[in-house]
């Protein structure tokens, strides 16, 4: 376990550390001799167990305890009393508070009492492994008769049928589903760093596709907007994702829910990126349907006959801002837009025969078929008027070469030092082009992407290999281990380390 110790008396505090440095396996992570230090550890460390006198100067124990409680950032705790202290301390039971011992403290009986803790402690995490199965098992209808299983997953909710539930959906990009496991150990991570309780984070069943589920949330009508400022930005670091929420009661309208949000992610097409979606989101937009500008058509291939590019470009704005911009519908913003593409790119063979731009064309239209915002349709046409206007053709023919290049380089040379002054060198481009370009093109930055790809190789090494922790982190790149680790649990959710072990299981 990682253990906060706070305690004020010097021999009572070096006794307790040589005796669970001697006799046990645990950590220490964190010594304060106040309850204020003591508070501050806790909120910083998040340790597994808190062993904590009441009577200390500054703040005493249970001030601390209750600071902690008012945060919901409550940690299962062994207080350490005096005789006079004892009935006082058996009323912080609210403050998940598993034993009391007596001082001067018995060695046996204080390892008995941690072992006790461990032992409760790992229950209450299995007890949270099983609730998701369960919650897995009763979205998929595998006891919906049974209820007694329905009231043992209510249970270790903490919930009833009256109990108010938040709900947020984690839905990756189309590049990123297979960082499923990354999205849901961040989400989980983040939550349990802001205090929220009763969390519990799954998988929907054969879905790519996750679950943020928070039991009791009937006084705090913040979670919302915390999630949208502080956990999407975090998820984002990953790669690109929608995420939409909901409110309901107890588990009986679950799957109702569940299925409301899967409806709401499909409006995220017509939606600022980084934006929480909920009910009031979707009513809000209000599509309409528009025929399909054939005037617009007809002026940019009169311009493209005429040799006038730039003018033809100018009538592909018009098009972007009246459809792709527009109140329309995704799918006929995509219909129309595919169909001005086969139109012009006709006309435009006509007039100049076949040529390199047909492969662009091919990867345009894939591109549009494929986008999940208003934002990248508009890009991919933007990018196709502008290969239509000669002067600027080879620059945008050979857009998604650089950035292929650069991806290139930084799978040959991810072992050293890169910088995205110095691919772009390499590139022949400037550092803030290829930043934009890589961008569009892979809905990562640059320098999160080359993170992404470290740590992906660092988690094949660990996997399959015995390498010391120290020597994966030079191999992938990293000259300092602990900011390697820092990035993997960033990134993982868990150490390298636990990662090993739990993968390897």
């Amino acid at each position: 376990m990682r253990i906060v110790l706070a305690e004020d008396e010097k021999m009572t505090r070096n006794g307790i550390l040589h005796i669970i440095e001697h006799y046990t396996e645990h950590e220490v992570i964190g010594v304060a001799e106040n309850g204020k230090q003591g508070y501050m550890l806790v909120k910083e460390k998040q340790p597994d167990l808190l062993i904590s006198d009441i009577k200390m100067p500054v703040m005493d124990g249970m001030e601390m305890l209750q600071k902690l409680y008012d945060e919901k950032c409550m940690v299962p705790t062994i207080l350490l009393t005096g005789y006079s202290d004892f009935e006082y301390a058996r009323k912080a039971i609210k403050f998940q508070v598993m034993d009391y011992l007596l001082k001067p403290l018995d060695t046996e009986e204080f390892l008995k009492n941690l072992n006790d803790a461990e032992t409760k402690i790992s229950n209450i995490r299995i007890s949270q492994v099983s609730a998701k199965q369960l919650l897995a098992n009763y979205l998929e209808g595998q006891y919906e008769d049974n209820g007694t299983q329905y009231d043992l997953l209510c249970e270790l909710l903490h919930m009833n049928e009256r109990t108010e539930v938040s709900l947020f959906l984690i839905s990756p990009g189309k590049f990123f589903s297979e960082h499923m496991k990354e999205y849901m150990k961040c989400a989980s991570s983040v939550m349990e760093a802001l205090c929220i309780d009763n969390v519990h984070v799954f998988q929907l069943p054969g879905e790519k596709q996750a679950i943020v589920l928070v039991a009791g949330t009937e006084k705090n009508r913040t979670l919302k907007n915390r999630f949208e400022m502080k956990i999407i930005p975090e998820l984002e670091e990953i790669g690109k994702c929608t995420c939409a929420f909901t409110r309901t009661c107890g588990l009986q309208h679950l799957k109702t829910a569940i299925e409301e949000m899967k409806q709401m992610v499909e409006a995220a097409f017509s939606v600022p990126n980084h934006k929480l979606i909920d009910a009031e989101t979707v009513e809000a937009l209000q599509y309409q349907d528009i025929r399909y500008p054939q005037n617009i058509e007809a002026g940019i291939i009169r311009e493209l006959r005429n040799g006038h590019g730039e003018k033809a470009v100018d009538y592909g704005k018009k098009f972007a801002d009246q459809v792709v911009n527009g109140s329309v519908k995704p799918e006929m913003i995509k219909e129309y837009t595919l169909r001005l593409m086969a139109n012009v790119f006709r006309v435009y063979t006509e007039i100049n025969g076949l040529s390199d731009e047909e492969q662009n064309m091919k990867y345009f239209m894939e591109s549009v078929i494929s986008g999940e915002t208003m934002e990248e349709v508009r890009y991919q046409l933007e990018k196709f008027f502008h290969a239509l206007y000669r002067e600027n053709e080879e620059e945008i023919s050979v857009e998604n070469g650089i950035v292929m290049n650069a991806i290139s380089y930084i799978r040959d040379h991810y072992r050293e030092e890169i910088s995205l002054s110095e691919v772009a060198r390499i590139c022949r481009v400037t550092p803030e082009y290829l930043s934009k370009i890589f961008y569009n093109e892979t809905g990562i930055n640059f320098s999160h992407f080359v993170q992404n790809f470290r740590i992906s190789v660092a988690k094949r090494m660990l996997f399959a290999e015995n390498c010391k922790v120290y020597e994966v982190a030079e191999a992938v790149g990293f000259r300092d281990q602990k900011y390697f680790v820092k990035i993997f649990k960033k990134l993982c959710g868990v150490t390298p380390t636990e990662y090993r072990k739990e993968f390897r299981e």
